[in-house]
């Protein structure tokens, strides 16, 4: 993985779905959304596995999203 350059490391850790039909506007601002919503969960699961915060305050953070 340290032969990664900043591109491929980016893309490995926050991947984007490709769209290959044609999408309603909508739909592709609810997706962006969701991804986003879904980077936001996968870090702070990350933090609360990595000890760097609590299950409780966790839980919390992931609450108030």
């Amino acid at each position: 993985m340290e032969n990664l350059n900043e591109y491929d490391r980016n893309g490995f850790i926050f991947p984007r779905s490709s769209h290959y039909v044609q999408v309603k506007p909508e739909y592709l601002i609810f997706n962006a959304n969701l991804q986003g919503f879904a980077q936001k969960i996968a870090y702070i699961t990350n933090l609360e596995t990595k000890a760097k915060i609590n299950p409780e305050d966790a839980y919390k953070q992931i609450r108030l999203l």
